[in-house]
């Protein structure tokens, strides 16, 4: 993979003990799987700092030890019998980055990044799921789409990959630009730009310029594959980018869906007049995310026929629109984040699943919105009250406002309950559902709505 000088040399620091020949096999930031062999880079995160753990990796015999310049010049004396290689690093997290960086030119193969407001997970694993067929893909695992996790990605490319899928996450301006650097992406995705992270952006102008940093310094011969039903994001693609193709549901475009219908097992649609489609992913808007994918895949040659039907084999994402069965009631687990584009979205979803069934809404708390957060959530509390709800049960400060907004605009009172904590709405809607019941559940992850799901499952199975 690399020597120590070589390392050295990546992020400009400085050996202070061991041989700059010796050879490492991996990287990594993890101190309780630390291998013989492997180069650990100390990083300090939010809740814990890796250089106080460099006593226990000494134990597992690294190839060699990343430490920051700070940390080491105060405790230059807790490393006088270190007898691995140390190497001194301004900032490791940068260290980390200019190591994946120079990992990544090594390949010559298609890398495609994905980024976007909504859908960067669930396009990631379509493109990943397709190109699998005639490719050994890479992709990152989860939502590992940040500075630290894109790194640790680009740093396990292989002689055996023969594509890499990554998600690029941001929740601030730059984060992209630099997050592009590492990757270097053959194809960019923008799935689009909406109203998320408002609380460090000034509208989504500048959502649409921090997405399309990523199509900034695309390399020559580089594609971008951008949602043309949004305009704006469209036309500033074109700004930077050689070739862009379009996809979308209502604008002429490259790959366009025509009869899009969300149902009750999933949507579909027809591809450019000619090519029926269905994707096994409730809701309209996972027909974007498709589309996405199969300009990627036709682009990089996978057959349409082959396309379709590895599209209607593909199973959801966790708790992304993933549907969970329980005792007759089925949840649509939508929890792993939420903004006011992807929370309408999942509204009509709901609507157009659960048809003549009880609907029932779980809505958390939408998180970064800023000063933008008590009307988006009123909005949402809007357009709750007219899609039939029979109940909507809320958690959060802010998610609150979404339920005065409801009451406001018709919805009964009696019917809309009001929680600090998700235990609380757990016990609640434990004792309204009935048989027959659709139930959303969507809010940001830090309000880990999935503990309502857990709650209603394990009383199911208890």
């Amino acid at each position: 993979m690399f020597t120590i000088g070589e390392i050295v040399d990546c992020c400009a620091g400085v050996l202070v003990k061991g041989d700059t020949e010796a050879r490492i096999s991996a990287v990594s930031i993890d101190s309780r799987t630390i291998r013989p062999g492997e180069l650990f880079l100390a990083i300090k995160g939010s809740r814990c700092n890796g250089h106080e753990y460099i006593p226990a990796v000494i134990e597992r015999k690294p190839a060699g030890i990343v430490v920051c310049r700070e940390w080491f010049d105060n405790n230059r004396e807790k490393l006088d019998n270190v007898c691995v290689p140390l190497i001194v690093a301004e900032d490791t997290v940068i260290a980390l980055g200019d190591i994946a960086a120079a990992h990544r030119k090594k390949f010559d193969i298609p890398v495609i990044a994905v980024t976007g407001s909504n859908g960067k997970t669930t396009t990631k694993e379509i493109i990943a799921t397709v190109l699998g067929l005639q490719y050994n893909v890479l992709k990152n695992e989860g939502s590992l789409n940040n500075h630290i996790g894109v790194p640790l990605t680009l740093l396990k490319l292989n002689s055996s990959h023969t594509a890499a899928v990554l998600e690029l996450g941001m929740n601030h301006k730059g984060e992209i630009r630099s997050l592009a650097a590492l990757v270097r992406p053959t194809i960019a995705v923008i799935t689009n730009a909406a109203e998320a992270h408002l609380e460090f952006f000034n509208g989504v102008g500048d959502i649409i310029d921090a997405k399309c940093e990523l199509l900034e310094n695309l390399p020559y011969g580089a594609h971008a594959v951008v949602n043309a039903d949004y305009p704006r994001l469209y036309a500033k693609a074109q700004e930077y980018a050689e070739d862009v193709i379009g996809f979308g549901i209502e604008k002429n475009c490259r790959y366009r869906a025509s009869n899009v219908i969300s149902q009750d097992d999933g949507v579909v649609f027809t591809l450019n007049e000619k090519y029926a489609f269905k994707l096994p992913l409730l809701g309209e808007h996972n027909a974007y995310n498709a589309l996405a994918a199969i300009a990627v895949a036709d682009f990089l040659g996978i057959a349409m026929e082959t396309m379709r039907e590895c599209l209607a084999r593909f199973q959801p994402v966790s708790l992304r629109m993933e549907t969970v069965n329980c005792n007759g009631v089925r949840i649509i687990a939508d929890c792993y984040n939420a903004n006011p584009h992807s929370m309408a979205a999942a509204i009509r979803t709901l609507t157009a699943v659960a048809n003549t069934a009880r609907k029932i809404v779980v809505f958390g708390d939408m998180r970064e919105l800023g000063a933008a957060s008590v009307e988006q959530h009123c909005h949402i509390g809007q357009l709750i009250a007219g899609q039939g709800i029979a109940f909507l049960l809320t958690v959060g400060k802010d998610a609150a406002y979404a339920a005065k907004a409801a009451a406001d605009s018709g919805m009964d009172k009696k019917n809309i309950f009001v929680f600090s904590q998700t235990d609380e709405a757990s016990q609640c809607l434990a004792g309204l559902v009935q048989p027959g019941d659709v139930v959303l559940l969507k809010a940001s992850r830090a309000m880990k709505m999935e503990q309502v799901l857990k709650h209603i499952v394990d009383k199911s199975e208890g």
